[in-house]
């Protein structure tokens, strides 16, 4: 890999998020035990910029990743109807030949279903029905 996508996440989808972010003044952001999580090139960016990462504990996902619980469920329906979509625009395209879908086609038609899937309401109501709202007393002691 040329570079650490991570990094280049957290760089580009959180840090521009918080123009004042330093170590003085942190953020918390949660993920799952992902390996890309765990590089010492994302664990050291973090810790310079004032990133503070909480790893959940892995194959719990029904327990401590409410975005499992609700968003996913929101998003995956939503995804499928919108690959069909996609499919038989194709269909109308390339005549005969069995259409498929690539890596090209994944954004056009994950920009649908993520936006409504992950909208801010259902990420609460996500950590909400897991029972670990972010920075909650029982979140700390539950979900540690």
């Amino acid at each position: 890999m040329a570079f650490d996508l991570g990094v280049h996440f957290m760089k580009t989808n959180v840090a521009v998020m918080y123009p004042d972010l330093s170590p003085e003044k942190p953020v918390v952001v949660v993920c799952d035990g992902h390996g890309s999580h765990l590089t010492l090139e994302l664990l050291d960016y973090c810790r310079e910029v004032g990133i503070n990462v909480v790893l959940r504990p892995p194959h719990t996902s029904n327990i401590s990743q409410g975005e499992d619980v609700r968003n996913f469920a929101i998003f995956k329906p939503k995804f499928r109807v919108a690959k069909a979509h996609r499919l038989i625009g194709k269909l109308d395209t390339i005549g005969d030949e069995v259409p498929s879908l690539g890596m090209g086609d994944m954004i056009p038609v994950s920009k649908g279903p993520y936006p409504e899937a992950f909208h801010p309401e259902h990420n609460r109501k996500g950590w909400s029905l897991i029972a670990c709202e972010p920075f909650h007393a029982l979140c700390l002691l539950d979900c540690a």
